[in-house]
């Protein structure tokens, strides 16, 4: 889960800092970045949503740390809480990029996929725990 909490913190923090300094992304494999940086849905409230994801997975990262320095596993919930709850944001982010947008941003594809497959790992790491405890 750490892992790719910090491809997650690397992804977002990127597109965070691309939004805050109106720079252009430098965008691989595809060339929809900018265009999905553009987007009227690359804020929510104001905000960048890159920022929300930050606050997101360092908040899983922190509880991850956490769940190993105390071995607590009520502490799990808090990735896998967040987790499920991503899933459902990045599916509707991941349709507008395909359906609205019509442009694809690697560094959130990046980010959406580590997210996704940190929550997997959540719940492994939950069912491991139970068994064990």
């Amino acid at each position: 889960m750490t892992l790719l909490a910090l491809v997650a913190i690397g992804a977002l923090g990127y597109l965070a800092w691309v939004k805050l300094t109106n720079t252009n992304a430098v965008c691989f494999v595809v060339q929809g970045c900018d265009q999905v940086q553009a987007s009227e849905y690359s804020r929510f409230l104001g905000i960048p949503v890159a920022i929300y994801g930050l606050a997101m997975v360092l908040t899983v990262l922190a509880s991850v740390i956490a769940w190993w320095r105390t071995g607590d596993r009520r502490l799990l919930y808090v990735p896998y809480t967040l987790g499920l709850i991503s899933v459902f944001v990045i599916a509707a982010l991941v349709y507008l990029e395909l359906f609205v947008i019509h442009a694809i941003c690697i560094w959130c594809t990046a980010a959406g996929a580590s997210l996704v497959l940190g929550w997997i790992v959540s719940i492994v790491a939950l069912r491991r725990s139970a068994r064990e405890g």
